[in-house]
């Protein structure tokens, strides 16, 4: 019987460790099948984007070329683009945005920061397609959404490539609809460049002006655009933007004679009688507090600055020699 209790014991430990092997490998072929699943669907994404893709594709060749009410300015460069990328999707996948579709709208959302108006990339269209693919389980459907929205992301890209490196006239002044010109291989090799990166922001503001002055006037609009969103968001004393926004309040404060541009005013007792100071010379209540009198007088000022930066932001701009070929070299 002795035997025969050790013999059971054994044979339900095998039993034990054979359903603890299964229970595994079922799991594990649970989790491959998701994967392949997945794959699977997205190649299918892929593949009927492409499609459609392609066969859209000859109709930005025509002289005006329009998409759900917008102009696609860029449609020639958008047709090189895609012929020299095989026509496949760049900016979305199945139900969303690739990495570098988010990080593209991001950008083009985060464009007046440059001193560029938001508005001319069309981000509201851009905005809707990405939702309507998000909520799509038709295949045709999001394909076709997902091949709107990347004619338009792309055109908007091109947009922003060429305004960011010479201004906002450049369009005009050049041939749009020479697709086999020098200027629109050049275009498109650079976005192919910049699409083998993972941080396509950082490769498309290499087209910015390289000279002392531009940095100088783009490292002061951040300033500006940091106090402007701290204001909006009421968090002038968060940890994350105490830094920068003493920056700004250090030249704000330094332009008025306050103090210089080297003064440390991370410590809250400096800073409220720099505050101080700057309220008694503005003719406010001196508070010592960013009240709404305060608030307001700085804003007013701020968006002044704002407008005068961009202006010379975009004059540079227009007088820059960059070619963007060169980059390819």
């Amino acid at each position: 019987m002795k035997t025969l209790g050790n013999n059971s014991a054994v044979s339900l430990n095998i039993l034990r460790s054979t359903l603890v092997i299964l229970a595994f490998l079922c799991h594990v072929s649970y989790k491959s099948f998701c994967i392949t699943s997945n794959t699977v669907e997205k190649d299918k994404y892929t593949s009927v984007t492409s499609n459609l893709i392609k066969s859209n594709l000859e109709g930005c060749l025509e002289k005006e070329v329009w998409l759900d009410g917008v102009e696609l300015n860029a449609a020639t460069f958008i047709y090189n683009f895609y012929r020299q990328n095989n026509y496949t999707p760049v900016w979305t996948e199945k139900n969303k945005l690739t990495p570098k579709g988010e990080a593209a709208l991001n950008l083009l959302k985060d464009s007046y920061r440059y001193g560029i108006e938001p508005s001319f990339f069309n981000i509201e269209e851009l905005e809707q397609y990405s939702r309507a693919l998000s909520k799509e389980s038709n295949l045709k459907q999001m394909a076709g959404i997902g091949t709107r929205f990347e004619f338009l992301m792309t055109n908007s890209v091109f947009l922003f490539m060429f305004q960011i490196s010479h201004g906002r006239e450049f369009l005009n002044s050049i041939d749009i609809h020479d697709y086999e010109g020098d200027l629109a291989k050049d275009y498109t090799k650079f976005l192919q460049n910049v699409l083998s990166h993972s941080d396509i922001k950082q490769e498309i503001l290499k087209l910015q002006p390289n000279n002392n002055n531009y940095k100088s006037l783009q490292h002061e609009m951040e300033l500006i655009v940091c106090y402007i969103e701290s204001v909006e968001k009421s968090k002038l004393d968060t940890t994350n933007n105490e830094v920068i926004c003493n920056e700004f309040f250090t030249h704000l404060f330094a332009n008025k004679g306050i103090c210089d541009e080297k003064t440390d005013l991370s410590s809250p007792e400096i800073f409220t009688a720099k505050l101080i100071e700057f309220q008694d010379a503005s003719g406010l209540r001196t508070s010592g507090k960013m009240d709404i009198a305060t608030r307001n007088l700085i804003s007013e000022q701020v968006r002044t600055k704002y407008s005068d930066i961009a202006f010379k932001l975009e004059a540079i701009r227009k007088d820059n020699d960059y070619k963007v070929g060169l980059s390819l070299k």
